[in-house]
Parts: structure tokens; sequence; C-alpha cells
């Protein structure tokens, strides 16, 4: 009894004295919900699906990033574009 109560106070668990170990036991046990998880461990089916969904997120924030390149290319390549036309590139005479 005077461990659990400890643990519960710890835990900020204002302990009534009426309360048994059971009762104790539970309100400690609300408080830490890793140990209500359930033990088992995930399936290969359920962690493929798991890892899908991480692929289909990613490749959608690759596309997305992908196209803001492009535009951003764009933009660069326009402003430096009087009118939008690509200007003359100044040549030298060939030496012969």
């Amino acid at each position: 009894m005077d461990d659990l109560k400890a643990q519960a106070e710890a835990l900020g668990i204002e302990v009534d004295g009426r309360w048994s170990d059971e009762t104790i036991r539970q309100k400690i046990d609300e408080l830490t919900p890793e140990r209500n998880a359930d033990p088992r461990q995930k399936t290969l089916h359920e962690l493929n699906m798991e890892q899908r969904k991480i692929d289909r997120a990613l490749r959608g924030l690759n596309l997305e990033a992908g196209e803001a390149a492009k535009q951003a290319v764009v933009g660069v390549l326009d402003a430096g574009r009087p009118g939008g036309k690509r200007t003359a590139k100044p040549h030298r005479p060939a030496v012969r």
C-alpha cells in the first residue's frame, strides 16, 4: 500500500486515505497510458500499409516541391528576359 501510495503521489495524484490498492492502481494506470497499450506487435500487413501511406505522402511532397522549383526557375528566367523573349548572345568573330 505504501509503495503504491508513494508512486501515485510521485505522479501528482492526491491519494485519499479511504482508497484501496486497486483504486490507487487504477488512478496510476489512467495517468500512464503506455501500460494500457496493446502489447501485441503489428503484423507485416499493418507495417506495409503504414509504409504505403508514408510513401504516398512523400510522393505528394516531392511532386509539390518539383512544381515549386520549376516555377522558381521559370520566374528567374522570365525576369532576365525583357518581354519574355530571349536576348541575342554576342558572338566573337572567328580568328583565322
